[in-house]
């Protein structure tokens, strides 16, 4: 992640504003085709787990990997029918933003953006049974050498040929080695043999309120992220799409951090969901889980308020400092909703996933309708807020109701157990260092005192008051182990 967060700024500054956000409009574009996924690879998890916690047979497990995988294969054929569609349709969208030589650029992005989103697609669905066998060191392996190769390739051939396209390529490329090394992995490693024959109409019958409900997850996924530079694409301009980029990328960081930490207790959850426990019995789980997310997720979202202009300013330039608004606009509301984010493990587990996605379907529409209105008012800032809003409404506060209401869930005391110690040191920590950073003059030594002096207060007053007993053992523990080398 921090790999590509200097890999974009690299990529503004080489391509220029116009050319890279010429590549972000037609990839916010594209990546609508993203919808089509409708969460193979987290239902493959979640099948493979629940046959594994309750002692299916290998027939039943092959069952449910055949039939998801016949899924797989069906959808990548309507991805490509709807991207050939969605090419048809560029030089009608955005003929009043883009010229026609960035047109002819746009349809060639385009052609490559949809076979880095087919290969893409694969991959989610061999993840998705890597994940369920908890073999979490691949994960880990394959991102290792995804950022080298992608950062590598990108980086030479950028200075070769000066082009955005050339991004498009490389993701298409990488990912096309990355499913050829994950295929491998499932067959020699894991003795998983993907095939259509065992297909079976009960595993598909089960399995569809949650692909539905992660396909309308998708959707409010793919409206939050890349709404906003679509419409101030047709609205504004590439040069304004590159500078919300900016600001976007830095969201789409702090998301996936908050996010792993989801995707690696959900086999747990499923197996002793699936052996009889209720939330009372996982409730520590879920605690666990929500701490960890708020201890990550919190380092980055205020130490981002704190010192992220000099941040901005240092990696991108002046000219972007109003991309750390955009940033804290959209990461805000997201921090309260992921911290209780282990939640929605459960909810696939009961199959009412399909309740949150009808939820955020409703809140994802006002936020278009909003957007819309609010850019002609607010330009890039109405974008911003409109998605914030629409995240803080349906994703944290209607939800909350649901999981206290329906699920018994004593949200009051989850939150307690989650945020506790943590809120206090997290704006202790920001307050003091955003101060002595703006009392700093000198951009470079006020982003590195300001980071450390964020990170040394929020360590003292967490270990001192925040952590809870285990936590501070595994501080401890990791304090030794630095000591003795």
């Amino acid at each position: 992640m921090v790999c590509g967060l200097f890999l974009s700024a690299f990529l503004l500054r080489k391509l220029g504003a116009t050319d890279y956000g010429v590549y972000q409009t037609i990839a916010s574009f594209a990546n609508c085709l993203v919808l089509l996924e409708f969460g193979v690879g987290t239902v493959m998890a979640r099948n493979i787990s629940m046959c594994q916690g309750r002692g299916a047979s290998q027939e039943e497990l092959h069952q449910n990997i055949s039939t998801l995988w016949v899924v797989t294969n069906v959808l990548v054929l309507v991805l490509v029918g709807a991207s050939l569609i969605f090419n048809a349709l560029i030089e009608i969208a955005f003929a009043g933003t883009l010229t026609n030589a960035q047109i002819n650029d746009a349809h060639r992005l385009m052609l490559f953006i949809s076979l880095h989103l087919i290969f893409s697609f694969y991959i989610q669905t061999v993840d998705g049974i890597i994940l369920a066998y908890e073999n979490y060191s691949y994960g880990s392996i394959q991102k290792i050498i995804k950022t080298i190769l992608r950062t590598a390739l990108m980086i030479v051939l950028v200075q070769v040929f000066h082009t955005s396209l050339v991004v498009a390529v490389v993701d298409a490329g990488v990912s096309l080695l990355l499913l050829g090394f994950a295929l491998w992995y499932c067959r020699r490693k894991l003795a998983v043999k993907l095939t259509v024959r065992k297909f079976s109409y009960t595993v598909f019958r089960n399995s569809a309120p949650l692909c539905l409900a992660l396909f309308m997850q998708t959707v409010v996924n793919q409206v939050n992220s890349n709404a906003d530079k679509f419409i101030i694409g047709i609205m504004m301009g590439p040069e304004e799409v590159a500078l919300y980029s900016v600001g976007m990328y830095v969201y789409s960081i702090f998301s996936s951090l908050t996010t792993i930490p989801i995707s690696f207790y959900a086999p747990r959850i499923a197996q002793q969901m699936s052996r009889g426990k209720v939330m009372a019995d996982i409730h520590g789980e879920l605690v666990g889980a929500g701490r960890l997310i708020a201890t990550v997720g919190g380092l980055a979202l205020f130490g981002f308020v704190a010192v992220g202009k000099q941040f901005i300013s240092l990696v991108y330039g002046e000219e972007y400092l109003f991309a750390w608004v955009i940033a804290v606009i959209l990461m805000v509301p997201m921090y309260l909703n992921m911290c209780t984010g282990v939640l929605v493990n459960v909810l696939d587990v009961l199959n009412k996933r399909i309740v949150r996605s009808c939820v955020l379907i409703i809140t994802t529409m006002c936020n278009i309708v909003l957007t819309v209105f609010w850019i002609q008012s607010q330009g890039m800032l109405g974008a911003a807020l409109a998605t914030a809003v629409c995240v803080l409404v349906g994703q944290t506060i209607v939800m909350f109701i649901y999981y206290s209401k329906v699920l018994g869930v004593k949200m009051r005391r989850l939150l307690k157990d989650i945020l506790g110690g943590n809120l206090i040191a997290l704006l202790l920590a920001t307050v003091v260092s955003y101060l002595i950073g703006q009392w700093i003059k000198a951009v470079l030594l006020s982003f590195l005192v300001g980071g450390i002096v964020f990170v040394a207060v929020f360590g003292a007053v967490f270990f001192l008051w925040g952590a809870e007993q285990n936590e501070r053992e595994i501080i401890r523990a990791v304090i030794k182990r630095r000591a003795k080398c």
